[in-house]
């Protein structure tokens, strides 16, 4: 209800990206605060107490983590590439796509059999998909343009595209083979397809809002529950 936040990293360096594990036990983040290696931008997971941190990966230069929906790994990406790891660190992570082009933001699909992810580079990124294990890499969209991709709970990609060719307008959604692309809209609209649901079984949206007027947006939880915004 935004009552007593919590300080869960408490850590002078830079944390973020952070990430809830399906079961809701569990949060992965970035950070790159010091570590037995020296430093660099790693992977950490914490309890969602914050009262147990522990260190994921060793490789630097790592972002994007993404659990898959059956808690058991851990995509994200590292120096250009797509890895996997366990999610308990019981095992050493695994260079999935291992290419010549720029690879980031990787997702699970809801049924943790693929991952999506943007290929390219900076501002012109196309979305590619695999198989979990990395296999039967393809590519879903040719125009580049793409800056964000996931999934929508009935296993679409819901991307923020602005080189569609007239397809839609920004805001997409399309089979995860690219095709049956339709418009996603505005926020209610975006509402139909990224929901998510509380603990009671409740539908709702979070959002980043500015409704006072100034200069920064803040966190709001939007749905049937909760007073009209």
């Amino acid at each position: 209800n935004g009552e007593n936040p919590l300080n869960l990293s408490n850590n002078p360096a830079d944390d973020f990206n952070p990430a809830w594990s399906p079961d809701g036990k569990q949060i992965v983040f970035v950070s790159n605060r010091e570590n037995d290696q020296g430093g660099g931008q790693v992977l950490y997971v914490t309890d969602f107490e914050g009262s147990a941190v522990r260190q994921l990966t060793t490789e630097g230069e790592s972002n994007f983590p993404d659990w898959s929906n059956d808690g058991t790994m851990i995509t994200y990406s590292h120096q250009g590439d797509i890895y996997v790891i366990p999610a308990d660190g019981s095992g050493e992570s695994v260079n999935l796509t291992n290419s010549p082009e720029e690879d980031s933001q990787p997702v699970w699909s809801p049924d943790s059999q693929q991952i999506a992810w943007l290929s390219g580079q900076s501002d012109d990124w196309n979305i590619f998909l695999m198989n979990a294990d990395g296999s039967d890499p393809r590519q879903v969209t040719t125009t580049g343009g793409v800056s964000s991709v996931t999934w929508t709970i009935d296993g679409r990609l819901f991307t923020n595209w602005r080189n569609s060719g007239g397809q839609c307008s920004f805001n997409c959604v399309m089979d995860p083979d690219g095709s049956n692309i339709i418009e996603a809209g505005g926020k209610g609209e975006i509402q139909q397809y990224l929901p998510f649901w509380t603990l009671d079984g409740e539908r709702v949206e979070c959002a980043s809002i500015n409704l006072d007027g100034g200069s920064a947006n803040e966190i709001y939880l939007v749905g049937e529950i909760f007073p009209d915004i």
